[in-house]
C-alpha cells in the first residue's frame, strides 16, 4: 500500500502532467489561431487585389473600345455629312447612341454581377471567419469544462483520501 508522500508526490506529478498538457494545448490553440487569421487576411487581400485589377482592367478596356468605336463611328458620320446624308446622318446617330446606350447597359450589368460576385466571396470570407471564431470560442469552453473536471475530481480525491 502507498504511504502518504507517495500519494502526495503521486498528486504533484499528476498537477505538474496537467499543467504541462492545459499549457500545451494553450500554446497550440493561440499558434492555429495565429495562423489562421494571418491566412485569412492574406487570403481576403489577395482576394480583393485580384478582383480590384481585374475590375480595372476590364474597365479600362471597355473604356478603349467604346471609344474607338465612338472615334470609329464620329469619323464615319463626318464623311457622310460631308457627302450630303442629313437624314442618314440622323438615323445613324440613333443607332450609334443607342449601340452605346446598350453597351454601357451591359457593362453596367457585368459590373453589377461582378459586385454581387465580390460581395458573395466577402460573405463568404465573413462567415468562414465566424466559423473560426466559434470554434475557438468552443475549445475554450471546452478548456475550461476540463479544467472544473480536474477541480471536482480533486476534491474527490481530497474526501476519498
Amino acid at each position: 500500500m502507498l504511504d502518504q508522500k507517495d500519494i502526495q508526490l503521486l498528486e504533484k506529478m499528476f498537477e505538474k502532467s496537467q499543467q504541462n498538457i492545459i499549457n500545451t494545448v494553450d500554446e497550440k490553440i493561440t499558434h492555429s489561431e495565429t495562423r489562421i487569421l494571418k491566412e485569412v487576411d492574406k487570403k481576403i487581400v489577395a482576394s480583393e487585389t485580384r478582383i480590384l485589377k481585374e475590375v480595372d482592367n476590364k474597365i479600362a478596356a471597355s473604356e478603349t473600345r467604346i471609344l474607338k468605336e465612338v472615334d470609329n463611328k464620329i469619323t464615319a458620320s463626318e464623311t457622310r455629312m460631308q457627302k450630303g446624308f442629313d437624314a442618314k446622318m440622323d438615323e445613324r446617330f440613333t443607332n450609334s447612341e443607342n449601340m452605346i446606350l446598350r453597351e454601357m447597359d451591359r457593362m453596367q450589368e457585368r459590373m453589377d454581377k461582378r459586385m454581387d460576385d465580390i460581395q458573395r466571396n466577402i460573405d463568404e470570407l465573413n462567415q468562414y471567419y465566424r466559423i473560426s471564431k466559434m470554434e475557438s470560442d468552443k475549445t475554450s469552453v471546452l478548456l475550461q469544462m476540463y479544467s472544473d473536471m480536474q477541480k471536482q475530481i480533486a476534491e474527490i480525491q481530497a474526501r476519498i483520501a
